[in-house]
């Protein structure tokens, strides 16, 4: 009867760990929209987002905006994740990252290299706090005309 219930909780144990241990692996996803400030020593602060996915052979790779300064985004050279390390270039601006992922996997604290090292944080973007790549007021429209009708356009 001894021997039934230790190989029983035995048994337990490994579950409890296994089911940890899957926990765990599941916070080291890294893909989705991270944010943060970048704060550079002259110049007023840069939002910037780091779109992180995975492409059919499920590497990484991700592309980098810069919100105040345009929709246009920037595509890394290279993006890696080993442990809890991430690790990130985009050598057309000349910039490297390097931090480590939360436990919670929910922020990146690390240091942003592009000329100087500054001190840079990432916090995982969810619906309701995600900044908008593309903030400008513009709109598009589509109108159908009829043949013979006079269009004017507006400012």
């Amino acid at each position: 009867m001894k021997l039934g219930l230790k190989l029983n909780r035995k048994t337990l144990w490994v579950y409890v760990l296994a089911i940890l241990f899957a926990g765990s692996l599941h916070a080291q996803d890294i893909t989705g929209n991270w944010q943060g400030t970048l704060i550079p020593p002259q110049g007023k602060p840069l939002r910037i987002v780091l779109r992180v996915t995975r492409d059919d052979s499920d590497a990484l790779k991700a592309l980098i905006y810069s919100v105040d300064q345009g929709p246009q985004g920037d595509r890394a050279d290279s993006i890696t994740m080993q442990d809890s390390t991430v690790k990130f270039v985009v050598g057309m601006i000349q910039l490297s990252y390097e931090g480590k992922l939360s436990a919670d996997g929910n922020s990146i604290t690390g240091t942003w290299i592009q000329g100087s090292h500054l001190p840079f944080n990432f916090q995982k973007a969810t619906k309701a706090t995600a900044w908008p790549i593309d903030a400008s007021p513009h709109t598009v429209q589509f109108v159908t005309v009829e043949p013979g009708v006079k269009l004017e356009v507006l400012d």
